[in-house]
């Protein structure tokens, strides 16, 4: 007699529930690796050449007041005639829009960045997420009437979106970025290195965002090893996560003879370390706009002929 196996019993519905059962199953796993995926943190691997965006248009938002339309021509005009002089730089981490009190709001950060800047280099900034979040750069610059470029450290959900960013009214031959070392599978860090011009002398500028703890030591060391290798006259700005008393910068400020613009006021961590340059003014704005205060400076041209930056156009050195 030959046996019968359990699948012959079933009717035609048992198995069609079966195959469709183990297809739900196929299914939730694979939508589970896709999440799983998607959802980690990855680093943004080498570094990478961007290109600010285009100054936004001024006359296409029909809910502009004529109070906001004469404020973009105005911005728009210090962007084609800025002084050849001097340059304003500064430095802020915006928390990724949320203030102290933890509460987002773009608008006041936006509020929290002098509209006499002519550069700022952004921390803790996010790009837009499959449209359902605000592209934060590309808004404070539609705000602020400046070119912006979003210069991603870490990816999620397949696509880059959180790092820095920069928004100027300056030309810049160069954007680059360099990521830091990370050694923790999160909390990615990254620099940028780019270059403009003040009063004919080409300024390297480099910005970066350095981790608080477990990758500190190594990430300043690479960033103050990279600057330190930059022609003068340069600036370094950004939210280092160092202190005034550690031992590594204070080497490197003696060794190099670089000036920490804001040594007087001890500012929490954030720096802007200058060399072959000279402050005609600077500030703190802290309004409770991020868990950190914004530093600006203006900043001339310190006449050092032992120390003169390339003129070839696209180049740091």
């Amino acid at each position: 007699m030959t046996p019968v196996s359990p699948t012959s019993r079933m009717t035609p519905a048992v198995r069609l529930r079966r195959i469709l059962g183990s297809g739900v199953i196929a299914w939730v796993l694979l939508l589970g690796l896709v999440i799983g995926w998607g959802g980690s943190r990855r680093g943004v691997e080498g570094g990478g050449v961007y290109e600010l965006s285009e100054l936004p248009p001024i006359g296409d938002d029909s809910q502009s007041s004529e109070a906001d339309l004469s404020g973009k021509l105005m911005l728009a005009s210090q962007s084609r005639d800025l002084s050849n002089s001097s340059i304003r730089i500064g430095t802020f981490n915006i928390h990724s829009g949320k203030g102290r009190d933890e509460v987002f709001d773009l608008k006041r950060t936006a509020n929290t960045i002098p509209r006499h800047l002519d550069i700022v280099f952004l921390q803790e900034v996010r790009s837009g997420l499959w449209g359902y979040s605000p592209d934060q750069a590309a808004s404070l610059a539609q705000q602020l009437y400046m070119r912006s470029v979003f210069l991603p450290v870490e990816a999620q959900w397949f696509q880059p979106h959180f790092g820095n960013a920069l928004l100027s009214r300056r030309h810049h031959d160069v954007i680059a970025t360099l990521p830091l070392p990370c050694t923790q599978g999160k909390k990615y860090r990254g620099a940028m290195l780019t270059r403009f011009v003040v009063d004919n002398m080409p300024i390297n500028l480099m910005g970066a965002h350095i981790d608080l703890r477990v990758d500190h030591d190594r990430q300043l060391d690479m960033v103050l090893s990279v600057f330190e290798s930059l022609a003068s006259p340069k600036v370094l700005i950004g939210d280092l996560n160092t202190t005034p008393d550690q031992t590594a910068m204070i080497a490197f400020l003696a060794r190099t003879g670089c000036r920490n613009v804001f040594a007087s006021e001890g500012h929490g961590r954030d720096w802007m370390i200058i060399d072959g340059l000279r402050v005609r003014e600077s500030g703190i704005i802290d309004h409770g706009g991020s868990d950190h205060g914004l530093l600006w400076a203006e900043l001339a041209v310190v006449n050092r002929p032992d120390k003169v930056a390339s003129e070839e156009p696209g180049v740091l050195k």
